[in-house]
């Protein structure tokens, strides 16, 4: 079929080289125009083409292309050549080197025919090398941007509101294991199926697209391997020229930041968790032994023998001292500390402060004095305990390090804002200084200015550095002078709201406890449970319960203060936290959770060496009551107790021998009597069985835990699992599959805690047992 135009159905080949007409306007056209016969030989080139082959019309019309073009080009027209040659129809691109330079055209042919039948070829050229090039400088620069983006560890990629990939970085294949076009093109279930579990949340991708804001987030991706990254990945819109939106990802790994910070988080824990124990074991002794120092007191002895009491009251005094430095140090850092803010009297503050000092200064010939500015105004509301313990340590500090001379406070104040009071506090010595080189270190914790200087005059190096915490909790600034041998001055600058003296009575009449007056007191008819493990402590307590003349029980852990309690009735529990076998906590828990009424309401109160910052929340919420602190006074001991029982005598005295059996039973053997068609020897048997064995499973099963052998502590839980169902020890069956998956999947956390609950229910389980066994066994005797 022939292809022709109006033109060339009109002229043949000589007639269109002698059309002036039209070779002029071929000639005026901005692109390369020819035509060539079948054989590829010329029948016209107009004025450009001529040009590119640097040559005149009769050296180009009628000889074969290749002949016209110089050696240089023809080799570059060679690949052209094969692509076009034996196709009527051919579009390509030509990449030519002309007089060193590197030009781009783009070429088309099309295969035509004259009026007698003949086939000619029409081509056409344009010149593209502008375009070329600036499409290869952009291709270049996305190279360029791609590599930088693939160089970056972080992990970056677009997707489309389809959360389809349409671009990954190299770390992004790399953190799969696939390459970057796997990704793109076979996208998250080409993933999935390889294993990796990667949640990615498709929510924060549709809010991103819906309100057009960045989103930050932590996450979790956890790897084929079962190792877990986390990443904190932003995500940010990406708008496409079309209006459709796209979302650009980048995430960055922040998994060491993160076990660092999970370790600091541990090191914290455990320092508390250090504090806290160490907490217990000095102020358990210490209650004890200032209880029985109180009860020396109060009885005849010799003067040698009242020196003797004084050094050890003295001795445990300073114990008191060191232990409340170390815990005040550590409920600052912990950041659970907690300003006050109410109205105080600035300068009735500082005159008891200074008075509560006079003593121990004339004991040493030191002169004491307090200066304070009659501008202060009479009411600030803040929080006096603390500014009463920073002054309080300064001159202490002040006490210890000056041998004579004198003391000096001053308190001024600065600012003259109505509203605002700005403070400025200076205790000022005439003591031995501190070193230059050693001013820089006063502040630190267990730092002092020479190592001599805790040798020569004691002290744990605490005190300086809790001063320093309180005054920057309060957005204060503190500043040292001390030329050595010459005294040492410490500046201290607090701002103040200024109150009025309702701030005062609002303070002064809130709820208080009452006071018990010690010779009015009197418990008669009132039947109190001690449970404490501290022998020293025990007796401590019930000779001075007794002496008020009440009842008192005594039980060394929560589980037999649990026995003790099915068979009495108690006005109130002194409860000890830290016990062996089960501890307060749990013991109260347990009553407050399984007796009835009106048992499971008894009055419960804490009295513990723990005084960590969170304690009392903890007591209050196992259930507790009210929270004591060791060491305590009688007189303390005495204003809690009137707050829940009153300040007499109990009105009348009940009967509190009957028997109890208020509480919900652990076990239930239902199912094994249901099982066993009640077959009492076959009973006895499974229960004899468990309380033999399942105490040693529980052993091992803790033994398995303290050591991470998780392996171990699955095979024992999986052992123990038919133990417990046989048993109907209900309240813990869900434990027991929980310990068994936990240990298997390796997401260990919670676990011990899980496993430390076995052991108590099971204990409590054992007993009612043994009773069970025992009732089953008199029945057979029978």
């Amino acid at each position: 079929m022939k292809e022709t135009g109006d033109l060339f159905d009109k002229i043949d080949a000589s007639q269109i080289q002698d059309s002036a007409f039209m070779q002029e306007i071929l000639n005026k056209l901005p692109l390369i125009i020819f035509l060539l016969d079948e054989a590829y030989r010329f029948l016209f080139v107009n004025k450009s083409g001529l040009d590119l082959f640097n040559k005149s019309g009769e050296e180009v019309i009628g000889r074969f292309y290749l002949d016209v073009v110089s050696p240089e080009l023809a080799s570059q027209f060679e690949k052209f050549s094969k692509d076009a040659t034996g196709k009527n129809d051919f579009n390509g691109n030509l990449k030519l080197m002309i007089n060193g330079k590197e030009v781009h055209f783009l070429i088309h042919k099309k295969t035509i025919y004259n009026r007698s039948g003949e086939k000619i070829y029409l081509g056409y050229a344009i010149d593209i090398t502008e375009a070329a090039l600036l499409q290869k400088k952009n291709e270049d620069q996305q190279w360029f941007i791609q590599q930088i983006i693939d160089k970056d560890p972080n992990y970056i990629y677009v997707k489309n509101k389809q959360g389809e990939f349409i671009m990954v970085n190299q770390a992004c294949a790399n953190l799969f294991g696939v390459t970057k076009e796997e990704l793109v093109r076979k996208g998250l279930p080409f993933i999935r199926n390889h294993a990796v579990q990667l949640e990615l949340n498709r929510e924060t991708d549709e809010e991103v697209i819906r309100t057009g804001h960045i989103s930050e987030r932590d996450e979790i991706l956890i790897l084929p391997d079962g190792s877990k990254k986390w990443l904190h990945t932003t995500k940010a819109p990406l708008p496409r020229k079309d209006g459709e939106m796209n979302i650009l990802g980048i995430s960055v790994d922040i998994t060491r930041l993160q076990e660092h910070a999970n370790e600091l988080i541990k090191a914290r824990k455990s320092k508390e968790k250090f504090l806290a124990n160490i907490s217990h074991e000095i102020r358990t002794p210490i209650n004890g032994i200032v209880g029985m120092i109180k009860l020396l007191e109060a009885t005849p002895t010799l003067p040698q023998q009242r020196k003797y009491i004084d050094a050890i009251r003295k001795s445990s005094e300073t114990l008191q001292v060191l232990i409340n430095d170390l815990l005040d140090l550590s409920i600052i850092d912990s950041g659970k500390i907690k300003l006050e803010q109410i109205g105080f009297r600035p300068r009735q503050l500082l005159t008891a402060l200074v008075d509560s000092f006079r003593y121990a200064a004339q004991k040493k010939g030191l002169q004491l004095t307090l200066n304070y500015d009659p501008y202060i105004d009479k009411v600030l509301i803040g929080d006096p305990i603390r500014l009463n313990q920073i002054l309080q340590n300064l001159i202490s500090n002040a006490l210890k390090f000056t041998p004579k001379g004198y003391i000096k406070l001053y308190a001024l104040r600065i600012n003259d804002d109505p509203h605002l009071a700005r403070l400025q506090f200076i205790v000022e010595d005439s003591g031995i200084g501190i070193p230059r080189e050693n001013i820089s270190k006063i502040f630190e914790s267990f730092e002092q200015g020479d190592e001599q200087i805790s040798r020569n005059y004691g002290g744990t190096g605490l005190g300086l550095s809790i001063v320093k915490r309180l005054v920057d909790l309060q957005e204060g600034s503190i500043s040292v002078e001390s030329p050595e041998n010459k005294g040492t001055t410490f500046k201290i600058e607090l701002e103040y709201a200024v109150g009025s003296e309702e701030d005062i009575e609002s303070y002064k009449n809130a709820p208080k406890q009452p006071h018990a007056d010690g010779e009015s007191f009197d418990l008669t008819g009132y039947h109190l449970l001690l449970v404490e493990d501290n022998d020293i402590n025990l007796l401590y307590l019930k000779m001075i319960l007794e002496k008020w003349n009440c009842k008192v029980d005594t039980a060394p852990n929560g589980l037999q203060a649990l026995e003790m309690l099915k068979e009495n009735d108690y006005d109130l529990i002194l409860m000890d936290v830290l016990m062996p076998v089960m501890n307060g906590f749990e013991a109260t828990s347990f009553i407050r959770k399984k007796f009835t009424s009106p048992k499971s309401e008894v009055i419960i109160i804490a009295i513990t060496a723990n005084a960590m910052k969170g304690d009392i929340e903890k007591c209050l919420s196992a259930g507790m009551n009210d929270y004591l602190p060791k060491p305590f006074k009688p007189d303390e001991l005495k204003r809690v107790l009137t707050k829940h029982l009153g300040s007499g005598k109990k009105s009348s005295v009940e009967d509190h021998g009957s028997p109890a059996g208020s509480f919900d039973k652990i076990t239930n053997l239902g199912y094994l009597k249901k099982i066993s068609d009640n077959n009492r020897d076959f009973i006895v048997d499974m229960i004899s069985s468990f309380i033999e064995q399942t105490p040693r499973d529980i052993r091992r099963l803790k033994s398995a835990a303290a050591a991470e052998d998780w392996e171990e502590v699955a095979n024992v839980a999986h052992k123990i699992k038919p133990s417990i169902t046989f048993m109907g020890i209900e309240s813990i069956k869900d434990s027991i599959s929980d310990i068994q998956e936990m240990a298997r999947s390796g997401n260990t956390d919670g676990l011990t805690d899980l496993v430390a609950k076995i052991d108590r229910v099971t204990r409590l389980a054992f007993y009612e047992l043994q009773k069970e066994l025992e009732q089953l066994s008199s029945v057979k005797n029978d």
